[in-house]
């Protein structure tokens, strides 16, 4: 027996209400708004699991292990176990938190991943966080190649890990300044900036700024298609004008 509730407006229009987001979520939507609908609102496709998908599970769940429970790492990824040990001090009052999730609401009130009682808006997870003090370091393992400028940015220059330093700066306030970092554990390499609290000033109007986007897309139910190379190999969604050719 289907129990599930449809909301409609006074015109009998489906609405869809989205409460709560993710990098992940807002970069898909501006990549593509029809996409998105597709696979994260009306959930009509479901993104099929590759070898790529399967590695990076491997791995962060295999770098987990090691910081949390000093697991030694599977054969092929010893050499990743080095960022690590250059990262965490062992100073006594260290945090070290690996795979850390973090949420907190509109108000920028922060609160559980999955709370119950308040209204959960943003979403985020640190691969590796260390703090010491009023320092913070932040990573992101990325189990890819470091990104080669082919397919345009649909938001601003290290959104990701500035998302996730605004909820490290909300969920610790002893911390005044975080260094993020991308490692690119396959190619050994890394990427970095640091964002003092003061940062938070100019970021947060940001934030709702491209947050509202996804929300005004939502209330309108308006998901139009933004055609790009991805079109020919990499959405499913067969109905749309563009699929498999693209813009051009």
């Amino acid at each position: 027996m289907d129990n599930t509730l449809t909301r409609t407006d006074v015109t009998g229009r489906r609405i869809v209400e989205r409460r709560h987001w993710s990098f992940s979520a807002l970069d898909k939507f501006y990549k593509c708004p029809r996409k998105f609908w597709y696979y994260d609102v009306g959930k009509q496709i479901k993104e099929p699991e590759n070898e790529n998908m399967r590695t990076g599970f491997r791995v962060h769940k295999a770098m987990a292990d090691f910081v949390v429970n000093k697991t030694p790492l599977p054969p092929g990824m010893e050499r990743y176990g080095d960022w690590v040990t250059t990262m965490i001090t062992g100073k006594p009052d260290e945090i070290v938190h690996a795979e850390h999730k973090m949420a907190c609401t509109f108000e920028l009130k922060p609160c559980g991943y999955f709370s119950r009682t308040d209204k959960v808006w943003l979403r985020t997870v640190a691969d590796l966080l260390v703090i010491n003090g009023p320092h913070a370091l932040s990573v992101d393992w990325k189990t890819g190649a470091e990104p080669d400028g082919k397919y345009e940015d649909t938001l601003p220059a290290n959104f990701q890990l500035r998302l996730v330093a605004l909820t490290i700066f909300l969920n610790f306030p002893q911390v005044q300044t975080i260094e993020s970092k991308y490692v690119y554990l396959p190619q050994g390499t890394s990427t970095k900036f640091d964002m003092p609290r003061s940062d938070l000033a100019e970021f947060i109007p940001q934030v709702y700024e491209m947050a509202a986007g996804l929300q005004r897309a939502v209330r309108a139910d308006a998901w139009p298609p933004h055609p790009s190379g991805l079109c020919k190999k990499h959405c499913l969604v067969a109905s749309c004008q563009y699929h498999g050719r693209g813009p051009y």
